[in-house]
């Protein structure tokens, strides 16, 4: 079966608040679980330092407070669920027949800062312009 994607196609219809608290609280919990001990040690509090800092970008532009409260209500959610995502990380960890170094050599590929900038910069005004066009009633 052949399925194609369309890209925001559902979050494009909610709350920007709304989709940042579900997709940072999903990738914090993903990252708990899914990285191995060593990973977890660095990507981790990293994740969390960045959430933070978008967290302060938001806090400087009032129409986005609800999504630095959606990301702050992320980062709670997965405290308030940690005993659950630890045993889940323990099936997980028990299961796994791959180190992270072996996955991320196929997985990840180094990225220029000016290519995430850009592509970052494109998804926003894509975001944007959907959101628009659907409040229109356009799409």
């Amino acid at each position: 079966a052949l399925v194609y994607h369309k890209i925001g196609g559902t979050a494009a219809r909610m709350s920007y608040a709304f989709v940042d608290y579900h997709s940072f609280k999903n990738r914090i919990r993903t990252i708990i679980k899914n990285a191995g001990a060593g990973t977890l040690c660095w990507m981790l509090p990293y994740h969390l330092a960045c959430c933070v800092g978008l967290v302060m970008l938001h806090a400087l532009r009032p129409q986005r407070w609800g999504n630095g409260w959606a990301i702050i209500k992320a980062i709670g959610w997965n405290v308030a669920h940690l005993a659950d995502t630890w045993r889940a990380r323990s099936r997980v960890q028990r299961a796994r027949r791959i180190s992270d170094r072996a996955l991320f050599q196929h997985a990840m590929r180094p990225i220029a800062i000016r290519d995430f900038a850009r592509y970052t910069w494109w998804m926003v005004w894509v975001r944007e312009q959907r959101r628009a066009a659907i409040h229109a009633g356009n799409l």
